[in-house]
């Protein structure tokens, strides 16, 4: 993947000018987060704006005639334009998040301004557009980028088989993640919602339900195979698995889930594109429900935090993006369900505890 933004897209730069511009966007962004100079930053990320609001436009015309000539360039700038939106909207996330005290939101039990969490919410539904447009052009010219220079984008890294313990983790998370599904489906409590706030999980139409249990279907297979391809640390893989293992049903269940993530978060995922898995397959249905600030979608939301922290939290351009969905999620659902998200917020660095 170093060589692909390093060589590969550069050199197509030459024949392709809305690639050039989406590259220089990219590496003044980068450039942004390298400088602690207030002024130089502010001049960077400009600077990168520019440059995406020339080559978009460009890149519009183009991709709407693909041939094996420019599928390469077409396919490099969709990924840029996904870099582009994760640097961007965790600017615009941080923006927001600080002019509005979540703690005075938090302590006086009020909901916040509905302008408010619908600009955090677009900023969802405008990662998630970014990253299904990458997937709209794969799919629309699927063999011409198998055999362009950016086949290493779509290939699996990771031939290495998980270890028994990542096998363990993997189900026991799996686990916690299907009981999500009862809090639409059920009308009484269930154990993760506080009983002393008196909550309960609402029936919901049976559109959205599907919609619902599409995306926490998709999410449980990405969190599975997330964990199963990250690359564990020499200091984990010498552990003895069983000493793990016996020691799940002794401790606290949010113990073990934070230990498994701890443990998951300092290795490393080669297989990026993997940790994405859950945006590309979401419905239209389920957008929309994010966009509008549903409790269940905003639960959903909060724990696919988890696995863009553990697999992306290294990368510049993803910023405190995972946190900042745990706060939005937080905001949205309220002090009185704040439990339904208990996990994500135990566990995603960076979130106020």
């Amino acid at each position: 993947m170093e060589q692909l933004f390093a060589i590969d897209i550069p050199s197509m730069t030459a024949e392709h000018s809305f690639l050039g511009h989406g590259v220089l966007a990219i590496a003044s962004c980068h450039l942004s987060c390298l400088t602690s100079d207030e002024s130089s930053k502010a001049k960077y990320t400009a600077q990168g704006a520019g440059y995406m609001n020339t080559g978009i436009p460009l890149y519009s015309q183009v991709v709407q005639k693909p041939t094996q000539h420019n599928t390469g360039a077409l396919f490099a700038f969709a990924c840029i334009i996904v870099l582009y939106t994760f640097f961007s909207s965790n600017q615009e996330y941080e923006e927001i998040l600080m002019s509005y005290s979540s703690a005075e939101h938090y302590m006086s039990h009020q909901y916040p301004d509905p302008q408010l969490t619908a600009r955090l919410t677009g900023l969802v539904v405008r990662l998630c557009d970014s990253i299904q447009g990458i997937f709209r052009v794969f799919w629309k010219c699927q063999q011409w980028v198998l055999s362009s220079p950016l086949l290493p984008a779509v290939q699996r890294h990771n031939t290495q088989r998980p270890t028994e313990r990542q096998v363990l983790w993997a189900r026991v998370e799996d686990q916690e993640l299907a009981k999500l599904e009862r809090l639409w489906t059920d009308g009484d409590d269930i154990h993760m919602v506080d009983d002393s706030d008196g909550v309960t999980g609402t029936v919901t139409p049976n559109r959205w339900q599907q919609a619902l249990s599409g995306a926490l279907l998709a999410l449980r297979m990405t969190a599975m195979m997330v964990t199963q391809l990250v690359i564990l640390d020499e200091d984990t893989q010498q552990d003895d698995p069983n000493s793990f293992s016996k020691a799940i049903p002794a401790v606290n269940p949010m113990e073990t889930l934070h230990r498994i993530h701890r443990s998951l978060s300092d290795g490393r995922l080669e297989d990026m594109p993997s940790a994405f898995t859950w945006y590309v397959t979401l419905s239209s249905d389920f957008c929309q429900l994010l966009q509008e600030g549903d409790f269940h979608a905003m639960v959903l939301l909060a724990h696919y935090a988890i696995i863009m922290d553990r697999a992306c939290s290294r990368k510049w351009w993803v910023g405190n993006i995972p946190s900042h969905f745990v706060a939005t999620a937080r905001l949205v659902l309220g002090r009185e369900r704040e439990s339904w998200i208990q996990w994500p917020l135990s566990v995603v660095r960076g979130v106020n505890r």
